[in-house]
């Protein structure tokens, strides 16, 4: 993690309809803040231009596994115990 004197704050942005700040970082890029209610990344544009978007926060996530026959079992295939 970048040391915080590495942080410069830059401008203050709407990021998808939420009011933000800029705040930038040589190795981590821009992360851009809420800046009404919780402080949550709503943007992040890292240095090799790989957009990060973050949205509904506090909502419920549903995670399924996958089918039956999309499943490996490794043990099997490497033959034996771990």
């Amino acid at each position: 993690m970048a040391d915080t004197k590495d942080f410069a704050k830059g401008d203050r942005l709407v990021v998808d309809g939420v009011p933000t700040i800029a705040i930038t970082s040589a190795d981590l890029g821009t992360l851009h803040v809420a800046t009404v209610g919780e402080p949550n990344l709503v943007r992040v544009v890292t240095p090799d231009d790989v957009l990060v978007v973050y949205s509904e926060y506090g909502q419920p996530v549903v995670i399924e596994g996958p089918p039956a026959d999309e499943v490996v079992d490794l043990i099997a295939v490497i033959g034996g115990r771990p």
